[in-house]
């Protein structure tokens, strides 16, 4: 796998995990990548209004 097709695999995770988040009336969602593996995914904690 070259480096672009790395980094749109990437972004397509990113991209679900921010879906899973906006479900979850999240407003950021992230991932983590270290030496080409994603090492953690997550989004913000909701907070009260």
């Amino acid at each position: 796998m070259d480096r672009i097709d790395k980094i749109n695999y990437y972004l397509d995770i990113a991209e679900s995990v921010l879906k899973r988040a906006t479900c979850l009336r999240r407003h950021y969602g992230a991932i983590i990548v270290k030496n080409d593996e994603i090492i953690s995914t997550g989004y913000n904690r909701s907070t009260k209004r």
